[in-house]
């Protein structure tokens, strides 16, 4: 028993050591989970909408007065794969703006599962002939929000692990110690993950919090004319604002 105890103590140490440094490989299957999390989340999330059955529908007919109707047998399976391809080409790829072509990917096919759960249905308010309706889900209010809330959290942990991915090359580039950069970027990554995590935290008490004020903020909105057109007024203003300021922020840097 006396001889396991420092073999042990050995093994312990040595897992300890290997946790404590984070390679360029390690960095980039970190990078790949969180983007296969993000594309399967939303593509769960499509699967499971009505959308996706129209499309379905209307490839299957213009398949079937085509050329290509060979491949109507792997009809369903189609899209996702198209999706999977994309997004690995982006992942291989590996530059910050093709990591955010996944984030766009991912983001556009669960629009539509979003939309279906929003009060205001824009389509009809455009006075067109269709409505959110063609949107519905079978997902639940909360399984939709989780889905959200993983893709954003998702963009936060690809753009920072992108960035100190970028910065572990440039040190190797200017001579840092490869050893020493390993010993370094664990602490990155845990402040990286800590970002996330609070931001996921903060973002979900937010969002069933809001039922509690759903009343005041009624009162409010009610005591305002043309209500929508005042709300929709200040958020192109606030929105076009904000992204100025980040351009001049990034220019400033």
């Amino acid at each position: 028993m006396e001889s396991i105890t420092p073999k042990l103590n050995k093994i312990i140490v040595s897992g300890v050591k290997i946790c404590m440094r984070l390679n360029y490989s390690a960095i980039r299957s970190t990078e790949f989970l969180v983007a296969l999390l993000m594309i399967c989340s939303s593509i769960y999330s499509l699967l499971n909408n009505r959308i996706y059955d129209f499309f379905i529908l209307f490839l299957s007919r213009f398949l079937q007065a085509s050329f290509l109707s060979p491949i109507y047998p792997f009809l369903p399976t189609l899209p996702i794969v198209i999706l999977f391809s994309v997004s690995l080409y982006f992942y291989a790829m590996g530059r910050q703006k093709h990591l955010d072509g996944i984030y766009a990917i991912s983001w556009l096919i669960y629009l539509p599962s979003l939309l279906y759960f929003s009060r205001v249905d824009w389509l009809q308010v455009l006075g067109l002939p269709i409505n959110f309706q063609m949107f519905e889900t079978k997902l639940s209010f909360a399984e939709t929000l989780i889905i959200g809330i993983s893709l954003v959290t998702g963009r936060i942990l690809l753009f920072y692990i992108s960035q100190i991915r970028e910065i572990y090359l440039e040190m190797l580039g200017r001579g840092a110690e490869k050893n020493d950069l390993e010993h370094v970027l664990p602490g990155m990554m845990m402040f990286t993950i800590l970002l996330a995590g609070s931001s996921t935290a903060a973002s979900l008490a937010i969002s069933y919090l809001i039922p509690v004020f759903r009343h005041l903020l009624n009162s409010i909105i009610t005591l305002l004319p043309y209500p929508y057109i005042i709300i929709g007024v200040i958020c192109l203003t606030i929105i076009p604002l904000c992204i100025i300021i980040y351009f001049h922020s990034g220019a400033s840097d």
